[in-house]
């Protein structure tokens, strides 16, 4: 499912980032080094794979949760109810490297361009 979210990621933010080369041309002439440009569009991504993974995580809690108070209820029995914490922390680290590999290509293949470019004009 990762490697699937990791298509998806990879798709919109290359998207995203080549929809902001003007923006990205005019942060670099205010002085923002390749990296910083990089490390802005990576939080980007953290942000929006943490924020899903999140949300993710909730609503299978919920749903978990209420099926196993269903169970319960059905068959009188009482049943533990069980948090996955080792695959929520690979879950979260296998994010931070999607986020990493989804904006690294393209951010940098853009701030070279960038500066392609600016050497071209003068």
């Amino acid at each position: 499912m990762m490697f699937l979210c990791f298509f998806s990621l990879s798709s919109a933010m290359s998207a995203n980032l080549y929809e902001q080369t003007k923006e990205i041309g005019v942060l670099r002439s205010m002085g923002m080094t390749k990296i910083r440009i990089n490390l802005l569009y990576f939080y980007e991504a953290l942000i929006v794979v943490f924020s899903a993974c999140s949300m993710g995580i909730l609503v299978g809690t919920c749903v978990g949760y209420s099926m196993k108070l269903q169970l319960n209820l059905l068959m009188s029995q009482s049943a533990a109810f069980y948090f996955p914490w080792k695959q929520m922390l690979e879950v979260f680290g296998l994010s931070l490297l999607c986020a990493f590999f989804s904006t690294f290509g393209p951010s940098t293949q853009i701030t070279r361009k960038q500066i392609a470019s600016i050497f071209r004009m003068n």
